[in-house]
């Protein structure tokens, strides 16, 4: 007998595989490490998604304050603001890398056509 089995089928003797189970968020915090934070700088898109939602963020917090005197519903604004802004910059900014890395093709006739004779 064969220990190879028809497609579809297992026989007794071949080895269960079972994924390996994706991590969980409390497996990312835990691998999270303090050099990760003081990097961030350096990751490209990062500073600049940061830099336009504490901008973003801290204007709608305030616009909100000044028009409606509660600090809870403003921060909620900030924060909101912060993290949407966030995160479509650094998908803009992503997506405008990813575009611009695309190796253009120029078309050139060839040389023969260029010459005068």
């Amino acid at each position: 007998m064969s220990s190879t089995s028809p497609v579809g089928r297992a026989s007794p003797d071949d080895p269960v595989v079972t994924p390996a189970p994706e991590p969980g968020v409390i497996d990312v915090l835990k691998s999270l490490k303090t050099d990760d934070f003081k990097k961030v700088g350096e990751v490209p898109c990062a500073r600049s998604a940061l830099l336009y939602g504490i901008g973003t963020g801290f204007g709608a917090g305030a616009l909100r304050f000044a028009f409606r005197g509660s600090v809870l519903s403003a921060s909620n604004y900030a924060v909101a603001t912060f993290c949407a802004v966030s995160a479509l910059s650094w998908e803009v900014c992503r997506w405008q890398m990813q575009r611009s890395s695309i190796p253009k093709t120029v078309i050139v006739p060839p040389a023969s056509q260029h010459r005068d004779e």
